[in-house]
Formats: C-alpha cells, structure tokens, sequence
C-alpha cells in the first residue's frame, strides 16, 4: 500500500490506450469495506 502502483497504472493505461482499473478500489467497492480494515481482519 501507498507504493505507488495506481499512479504509474494510469500513466501507462494513458500511454498504451488502455482501460486502467484499481483493484483496491473495485474490492472496496464489492465488499464495503476498506483495504486496511480487509488487512487488519484477516
């Protein structure tokens, strides 16, 4: 977490004319809760 990894995704979604997704936030989304509560639960 907080390495980076979206914001070179979407550079790159944006140079390779490709669709970019954020996982943590589609998991979110899916489960209700946040990433870190995810981690701090299992």
């Amino acid at each position: 977490m907080g390495a980076g990894k979206s914001t070179v995704g979407r550079q790159l979604s944006r140079l390779l004319r490709a669709p970019f997704v954020d996982l943590d936030e589609r998991i979110e989304r899916v489960t209700g809760a946040t990433i870190p509560l995810i981690f701090e639960l299992e």
